[in-house]
């Protein structure tokens, strides 16, 4: 019996490499799985089988990886809904921003071979995101995103760029003291144009000290670190 298998909850089990992937994903009944995580135990190289799904929904992969992960190579299919989420260690991470993802996850990445390039897209990026999640520091640059659909926005780092969040109407706003530093910068010139915001979340930290500021986001609710919820003019009393 073969034990390389893909159990109920998408989880790759057994010893998978990249040429047993492909010819297992070379099968068109077996192209169609919706979800595939991938933890530690494996020995992938190239993910070049990823091109091979036809209806993928949901990937996940997390672990120690001494590759460069392409996110590219996930199909992009017209219409339907994408998640994707990373975390772990690799050489390094491209391509992160040119895929139909409607939901991304950059959590706790290390990278051996870091080229800050890959993280400032020169591209319109982000059309068709609706959740975007980044944490550990990563030096992003939103100059070229495009919020079309954008709903939730969590980051935890500086960044530059986030001028393009403006006139956006977002649910959800998470960051921490760096990163509502960038945001505060990104509008302090024209505050007409920061994106209003229903629900602020402040990570490891709290709102003591932004002010008047908040103002400019209209948010309905303030959640601090530990876990407490306020309105605007409580925070400003």
């Amino acid at each position: 019996m073969n034990e390389n298998i893909i159990d109920e909850n998408g989880v790759l089990v057994g010893s998978w490499d990249d040429e047993f992937a492909t010819k297992f994903f070379t099968n068109p009944e077996n192209a169609k799985i919706k979800k595939i995580v991938i933890n530690r135990g494996h020995a992938f190289q190239s993910f070049s089988w990823l091109s091979l799904l036809t209806v993928l929904e949901d990937f996940q992969i997390s672990g120690v990886y001494d590759i460069v992960l392409d996110l590219s190579l996930i199909p992009s299919i017209e219409g339907q809904p994408l998640s994707i989420c990373v975390r772990g260690s690799f050489k390094n991470i491209i391509n992160w921003y040119n895929t139909s993802a409607t939901s991304l996850s950059l959590l706790d990445i290390e990278l051996s071979e870091f080229n800050s390039n890959d993280w400032a897209p020169a591209v319109k990026w982000g059309q068709k995101l609706k959740f975007f999640t980044a944490y550990y520091y990563l030096p992003l640059d939103f100059t070229n995103f495009e919020p079309r659909q954008l709903k939730s926005f969590d980051l935890e780092s500086s960044a530059f760029g986030l001028e393009s969040l403006a006139d956006c109407h977002l649910e959800r706003f998470g960051g921490d003291q760096d990163t509502w530093s960038s945001l505060l910068r990104a509008f302090e010139n024209n505050p007409a144009k920061a994106p209003k915001i229903e629900e602020i979340h402040m990570v490891n930290g709290d709102f003591v000290g932004w002010g008047e500021a908040l103002r400019w986001f209209e948010p309905k609710r303030l959640v601090s670190s530990d876990g407490t919820v306020s309105t605007l003019e409580q925070v400003l009393k």
